[in-house]
């Protein structure tokens, strides 16, 4: 092969690159196809009592939406409501959701992407950011949203988790930057988690459901490995 002239080799090193990243592309694609399918806990959390959540998703991102205040907790304790023009106090649901910073700020649709962001945080080369949104009346403008009722204790370990996601200062507030999201009544904070192909906004969801012992897939980074967890 050294004796090829120098331009054939370009051409073989190229196809072969091109072959690698197909190959690791079907994959991923199929690790996305199968880990969803390979379930832990065995409870659907299929109960009409407790405390009530939602798991919501626009097609391709899937949030948390739990109450806003209750005896295990007050989110206006850790979120400014002055950030979200005094309506967090006001609403009975806030949304968390995970996402990379770059991607989630510039793409404000699915429709008209910028791949070049969306090349970036596939990559893991962005900042993992959380979202927190102010949210109206059941089905909270989703495609796609489930209801949930949960113990008290699968509440408190759920809120941990979210929780942990962010970045925090000395005063247990959450960080939020100096971004105002162009979703409406939402605030975009440091998150203490990395984005990257093995950890999406999808992977965060699935984690939480995790946490609460909802059966659910081992890993997904998907919307459909979350929403095919619903299908009773």
């Amino acid at each position: 092969m050294s004796h090829l002239p120098l331009h054939i080799r370009i051409i073989q090193i190229v196809v072969k690159s091109v072959i690698g990243l197909i190959s690791l592309g079907l994959f991923y694609f199929l690790l996305c196809l199968i880990l969803p399918l390979m379930t832990i806990n065995n409870d659907r959390l299929i109960r009409t009592t407790g405390i009530l959540m939602y798991v919501g998703g626009d097609g391709m991102h899937t949030d948390i939406i739990v109450p806003t205040k209750n005896e295990i907790c007050n989110w206006t304790d850790y979120a400014k409501n002055e950030d979200f023009g005094g309506e967090l106090d006001k609403a009975q649901f806030v949304s968390f959701g995970f996402a990379e910073k770059d991607f989630y700020l510039q793409n404000h649709s699915w429709q008209v992407m910028n791949y070049g962001t969306t090349i970036k945080s596939g990559l893991g080369l962005g900042s993992g950011i959380m979202h927190v949104g102010v949210e109206g009346e059941y089905p909270f403008k989703r495609r796609f949203c489930r209801k949930i009722y949960l113990s008290k204790e699968q509440y408190s370990k759920l809120v941990s988790f979210i929780k942990s996601s962010f970045k925090q200062n000395d005063g247990n507030k959450l960080l939020a930057l100096s971004i105002v999201s162009f979703r409406g009544a939402e605030r975009i904070y440091d998150s203490s988690k990395s984005f990257n192909l093995l950890h999406t906004c999808n992977t965060w969801t699935n984690d939480c459901l995790k946490t609460i012992s909802f059966k659910t897939g081992k890993w997904t980074a998907l919307e459909q490995g979350i929403r095919d967890q619903f299908i009773y």
